[in-house]
Parts: structure tokens; C-alpha cells; sequence
């Protein structure tokens, strides 16, 4: 039975509330410069980045200054010197890089973070051969797990098993190259959204138009979403002026309206901070938000990775662990980097060392402040 025809009488598709407040800055310089701008605001104007230590609750902002500032000044130093090497060498600095702004956005978070030294939190798999070979496993309580349960609320087991291959799956910037090199299919969906008014109803609903994906992980999407949203059939005139989406691209997509319906208080405005809040606690443990200008995908839906308990997984995580991983090579096994880039895999390796460490600075920047900022080049 197809899913039920819907007909919108009123919509908002644009301009939603936090979390989904997602502001597009552009810049006569390079997105890149600007990240890095954007981060130093508050590792070297001191009055702000102690403000926003104290709005995370540290107690001596002073004094956790110095600490945060050392994170961010050390990340931005490994960052710069990554990008004098080639893709064969730069993996080893990259990952200093994100460990330090790692350091700095969990301290920054949870004052009780430990100084001194603390463990990756990650172990590279000993395997040989190509990249579909090898995983990174869960170790202890270092700097992964920590960032992991800072934002996640969720503890990652010790022993969990990250394998290399899964965890590409997460990353938007090389999408083309691991489907078209038969690494599989992407691991996320692309999410627009509205909040609509149906023929009929008074009460308003959250509506998700989301990218379908290869037919065993748009099952596990369906299941997912079935549990506080139903399928729903919406006509082409809405999903053209709601969603900018062509006719021609509407078989790629399915709708689903939320169950749960929300009064205007007025009986005429949008109750929009309540339709939100309610569609990102739904969808808490899948929602990653997508920090790029001019898209109309305003988040992404992310299933969760097998390890094989179910382990919640989105594409900062996926970039942070596969780059520890490949960094380890670097520094411990530079052979086996070297008979991979006489593979296929040449091509995916090169393109994730290239576009992924620019992807992390967008999430690992709005996760400093909290805010959803989209950077794009005029």
C-alpha cells in the first residue's frame, strides 16, 4: 500500500530556531583561513575565549585559559605544517592537529578533563594489505573516548572495533570516490526539512524529505524514523516550493511526517522552538548537522555503526579515527601506506587527506561556540 497523499495549507522551510539556526557567512578570503580566524577569536582574544570557558561552567576562567589557548595554538601550528607535506606524509600531523582541537573542545566542555598525558584512545589494527583490511579499536577512557561521550552523552566500550571501511561510509567530502570504487554505500541521509500545516488539521507537524539510500541501509533508515514519524506522500507543486526539489529527483527521496503535532499558540504563528526541539530529541542519536553554505540538506541522518553493539557514529568521529589511523601508518608503518597507494585505494586515500581535514574544522569550529555556521567562498 503506498504511503498516504498529504496536502500542505501553511509551511516554514527556512529560518528554524536553534539547533537548526545554520548561518551562511561569506568570505572574499578562503574558507580554510576563515575557520582558522574564526577558532583563534577565542584562543587569542582573552576576554572572549574566558567568557566562553565561563559559560561552560569553569569555575578559575583564568586559569583554564592558558590551557585551552595551548590546545587551540598547537592544533592551528600541526594544521599549517600538514599542509606543507604531501598526502603521503601529512596524515601523521593532520592527526596532531584534530587531537589538539579535540583536547581543546572536550576541556572546554568539562573542566575536569585531565592535564598532562592522557592515551589516543585508539589502537591501529596490525593488519596487512589494503584499506578494507584494517580497523582502529576502542582503548580505555583517552582523548576519543572522551570526545566521544562529551558530545554524544553515550560511553564507548573498550575492545569496540571501528573498522576502517565503515567509518569512510560516514564522510560526506568523499562520497563519489567510495561508492564509485565499490567501498559500499554511504551510511547517512541527507535530511530537508519543513514544519507544515496539513488540509484539515489545525496543529502543525515536523515533515523530513530524506535521500533513500542502497535498499539493506534504507531499511535500517525506515526503522529508525518509524518510531516517531510515519511515510507520508506529498505532491510535487510542495516538494518543489517547500524543498526546491525537481521532479525529477523526487523518486530519490521519501517523506515522513512526524506523529506528534504541535498547536500554534496563537492559532496563527509556528510553534517552531517546539517542533524542533521535539524533531532533534527524536532523532538525537542519528542528527549531524551539515556546515556547508548553500545546500538545502540541513542535516544529515546517520545509522548507527555495528561493533557490533549499536554504536552512534557521524562524520567528525569517522574523520578523527580514520585519521589517527592513517597517521599511525605514517609514523609505524609507512610500507603498508605505500602498498595501499598502489591500489584503488590510492584515489580514496588521496581525496579524504585533502578534503577531510577542511570538513573537521567546520564541525570542530561550530563546536566550539555552539554555533551553526556555514562558510562559503563569494
Amino acid at each position: 500500500m503506498p504511503p498516504p497523499q498529504r496536502h500542505a495549507t501553511a509551511y516554514l522551510s527556512r529560518s528554524f530556531p536553534a539547533p537548526l539556526n545554520r548561518t551562511t557567512l561569506s568570505t572574499n578570503d578562503n574558507v580554510r583561513r576563515e575557520l582558522i580566524s574564526s577558532i583563534q577569536l577565542y584562543s587569542e582574544v582573552k576576554d572572549l575565549g574566558r567568557t566562553l570557558l565561563r559559560r561552560f561552567g569553569h569555575p578559575d576562567a583564568k586559569k583554564s585559559f592558558d590551557r585551552f589557548q595551548s590546545y587551540i595554538r598547537q592544533s592551528i601550528a600541526f594544521f599549517e605544517g600538514a599542509e606543507t607535506l604531501r598526502y603521503r606524509s601529512s596524515p601523521l600531523l593532520y592527526y596532531y592537529s584534530f587531537m589538539n582541537l579535540v583536547k581543546a573542545i572536550t576541556f572546554l566542555r568539562d573542566p575536569t578533563f585531565p592535564f598532562g598525558h592522557i592515551h589516543h584512545g585508539l589502537i591501529p589494527s596490525r593488519k596487512n594489505g589494503v584499506l578494507a583490511n584494517h580497523f582502529v579499536t576502542v582503548a580505555g577512557s583517552g582523548v576519543f573516548p572522551r570526545f566521544y561521550s562529551q558530545l554524544t552523552g553515550n560511553i564507548v566500550q573498550s575492545h569496540s572495533k571501528l573498522t576502517i571501511k565503515a567509518l569512510l561510509g560516514y564522510v560526506s567530502a568523499i562520497s563519489f570516490e567510495y561508492t564509485h570504487l565499490n567501498f559500499g554505500q554511504v551510511r547517512y541521509s541527507g535530511c530537508r526539512y519543513a514544519i507544515v500545516r496539513f488540509h484539515g488539521e489545525q496543529e502543525f507537524r515536523a515533515v523530513l524529505v530524506v535521500t533513500r539510500l542502497a535498499q539493506s541501509y534504507d531499511t535500517q533508515l525506515s526503522r529508525m524514523l518509524s518510531k516517531g514519524f510515519t511515510e507520508i506522500t506529498l505532491d510535487q507543486v510542495f516538494l518543489v516550493n517547500a524543498f526546491n526539489l525537481a521532479p525529477a529527483e523526487m523518486p530519490f527521496f521519501s517523506c515522513w511526517e512526524s506523529r506528534a503535532t504541535f498547536p500554534s499558540p496563537d492559532g496563527r504563528s509556528v510553534p517552531s522552538q517546539l517542533v524542533v526541539n521535539a524533531t532533534m530529541t527524536a532523532l538525537s542519536d542519528h542528527v549531524s548537522f551539515v556546515p556547508i553554505a548553500n545546500w538545502p540538506i540541513l542535516f544529515v541522518l546517520n545509522l548507527k555503526l555495528r561493533t557490533p553493539r549499536q554504536l552512534i557514529m557521524n562524520e567528525i568521529f569517522a574523520i578523527y579515527a580514520v585519521m589517527f589511523f592513517l597517521g599511525s601508518l605514517v609514523r609505524y608503518r609507512p610500507e603498508i601506506l605505500e602498498s595501499m597507494l598502489a591500489t584503488k585505494d590510492a584515489w580514496l586515500i588521496e581525496s579524504f587527506i585533502r578534503s577531510a581535514p577542511i570538513a573537521f574544522l567546520r564541525h570542530a569550529r561550530n563546536l566550539i561556540d555552539g554555533n551553526y555556521l556555514a562558510f562559503n567562498e563569494q
